[in-house]
């Protein structure tokens, strides 16, 4: 990347007439650069069958250096006894050690491939398409989509644990924030990376303003439109545009999660350790 050009020596290196200007893509016009580029959804979850084969062949591994072990043993045992008794026929035919280290050899490496095969072919163990237990929000919902009033949002910006609602903040409402803040708790070293947030269609009474703040001192509360949220969710599941309702936020403004109250809240706190470890945006 160029970050700095000295236009007297690309001249004299050039023996071009360079003019004393330079010209850059601004973000207006459909040909500029951006930077808001959305974040991709990532699985942390490892497969299985990989597993399972380092394992067959650290298993077979083991095996094979035990049975070395063993036939030393004995090996010293006979020479021993030859010692002993030097004019002792041996009656007992000597077995192939040569073919059997071999076959031991190929069985180290051609059994976990052929189970690791076996497992792809009848479909055991493997992991499903996704590794999020909570619902992903297709198509992408931004905050600007409902109007949400939210900074800061970008590079920096932190995750935030979104609870909306379109009528009165009660008992429902009030159980979703605690399990958002909940959440935000146990994300433990990582929680300065997160926020929980109520977002009201309108702003609240002075009353409700109190207690929430009462019991959820660093929760931060913002509006939205609630025509343009209803509007955004059409698409989605019809149990997702009644009542309160948890959400996933990225640093992007993107909401990447949608939390069902059925769920448990370790479904969505398990998501969202895995998207703080794969993400450096907030």
């Amino acid at each position: 990347m160029v970050a700095q050009l000295d236009l007297d020596a690309l001249r004299a290196q050039s023996a071009l007439p360079l003019l004393d200007w330079s010209a850059r893509l601004t973000n207006i016009g459909s040909a500029a650069l951006t930077l808001d580029w959305p974040a991709l959804p990532m699985s942390a979850s490892g497969i299985p069958a990989t597993r399972c084969s380092g394992f067959s062949l650290a298993a077979a591994l083991l095996a094979l250096f035990l049975w070395a072990g063993f036939s030393a043993s004995i090996a010293r045992r006979s020479r021993g006894n030859n010692n002993d008794e030097p004019d002792r026929i041996r009656t007992t035919p000597v077995a192939p050690r040569g073919q059997l280290k071999l076959l031991a050899i190929i069985a180290v490496v051609v059994g976990p491939i052929a189970l690791a095969a076996l497992m792809a072919q009848l479909d055991i163990g493997l992991p499903k398409g996704h590794a999020n237990k909570s619902a992903l929000v297709e198509p992408a919902i931004q905050t600007s989509d409902w109007q949400l009033a939210v900074e800061p949002v970008g590079y920096g910006a932190p995750w935030r644990l979104l609870v909306t609602h379109t009528g009165a903040c009660e008992r429902q409402c009030m159980a979703l924030v605690h399990e958002a803040r909940q959440i935000n708790v146990a994300v433990g070293r990582e929680a300065e990376r997160v926020t929980h947030v109520l977002a009201s269609p309108v702003a609240l009474r002075a009353d409700e303003v109190a207690a929430l703040e009462a019991q959820f001192p660093r929760l931060e509360r913002t509006t939205f439109d609630s025509n343009a949220y209803l509007k955004s969710l059409q698409t989605q599941p019809d149990s997702w545009l009644i009542g309160p309702q948890l959400w996933l936020v990225d640093p992007l403004g993107r909401v990447v999660l949608h939390h069902s109250a059925s769920q448990p809240g370790k479904d969505l706190l398990d998501d969202l350790k895995r998207l703080l470890k794969l993400s450096k945006v907030g």
